[in-house]
């Protein structure tokens, strides 16, 4: 796998600053870590927001909101749908750098999401499992 683009590692970092400030240590945000969803499903979002932990023996097999940021993983990123789906996590978001635009799956059901919206500058992210947490899309992008 080839390294980040810096657009990717930029907005990384600033979804981790944005979460960080508003999650006030209520919850563990990982960063590019494993998520052990299953015995064989081991994947390493960009974002995820888990319970409270350490980690240190064992990676976290849930999560409330675990993000992707996209430029040209674009496809791959959106077939993880799926997988998110399939294991239960409740909200799963794209960031879509060259769309400037956040995809947004919400209400699992079996292998795929029930609801898809696309959230872009001007409208506000509000995480179903945390609903007192608020992003409006335009912070997250990296200047234009």
């Amino acid at each position: 796998m080839s390294p980040p683009r810096a657009p990717h590692a930029s907005t990384v970092q600033q979804l981790n600053d944005l979460l960080s400030a508003r999650l006030q240590r209520r919850f563990t945000l990982r960063i590019q870590s494993t998520l052990a969803l299953s015995d064989d499903t081991e994947p390493e979002p960009d974002v995820a927001v888990v319970p409270l932990g350490r980690y240190s023996t064992e990676h976290s097999r849930t999560a409330l909101l675990i993000i992707e940021v996209s430029d040209t993983t674009l496809q791959k990123d959106r077939a993880k749908a799926a997988v998110y789906a399939s294991a239960g996590i409740g909200e799963y978001w794209i960031v879509n750098l060259d769309a400037r635009a956040v995809e947004v799956y919400l209400s699992p059901d079996g292998g795929q999401y029930a609801e898809v919206r696309t959230l872009r500058a001007g409208d506000v992210l509000r995480p179903t499992a945390l609903p007192d947490i608020a992003i409006a899309v335009a912070e997250i992008f990296p200047e234009a």
